[in-house]
């Protein structure tokens, strides 16, 4: 099941979710109580998912300050053989229309739970911004000086600054 349709499946229980965001992620509480979330959520509604062979290797690990999630995604070389794994990815700046095509492996379904699988999910893709334009500027942006900086032999970094969101919305009924 790719991650699109598992939010689907779960659109009425956007309380439910923003409640697991406040659990597992108690920094995002402000931007749960704005909306920002809510903005979020109503935003992918609408975005197709790109068909990007990855599937879910979500780990849960606990450290001295707390329990972190490492959101690790596999891709694999078939639809018909998602065990069969090419390579580890991480995902950073990427749209959200790639996170909406992930696959949602059955081992990650069992131990987390649909709901939060999604508040995993959508705390990743917040890491830009609840804005969907914006994220795309920002990623844009960084994809642009990154490939300037691969051409110059330079090693590529990030100096896009992860600030507090501003955002407002509740379009969810």
């Amino acid at each position: 099941m790719l991650f699109k349709d598992l939010f689907k499946q779960n659109v009425n229980f956007v309380a439910e979710i923003e409640d697991k965001i406040v659990e597992l992620f108690p920094h995002e509480k402000e931007n749960v109580e704005k909306g920002n979330y809510r903005k979020l959520m109503n935003q992918i509604l609408n975005l197709k998912p790109l068909l990007v062979n990855l599937i879910t290797d979500i780990e849960k690990i606990e450290t001295d300050e707390g329990i972190i999630y490492d959101f690790g995604v596999n891709e694999y070389h078939s639809p018909k053989d998602k065990l069969n794994i090419k390579k580890e990815f991480v995902l950073e700046h990427v749209p959200w229309e790639a996170y909406l095509g992930i696959e949602i492996s059955e081992t990650d379904l069992l131990e987390f739970g649909s709901i939060e699988l999604i508040a995993i999910f959508l705390e990743n893709m917040a890491g830009l911004g609840f804005d969907y334009e914006d994220g795309l500027s920002i990623r844009m942006d960084f994809l642009e000086k990154a490939n300037v900086k691969h051409i110059k032999g330079e090693v590529i970094e990030s100096d896009v600054e992860f600030g507090d969101n501003y955002f407002d919305g509740d379009e969810f009924q």
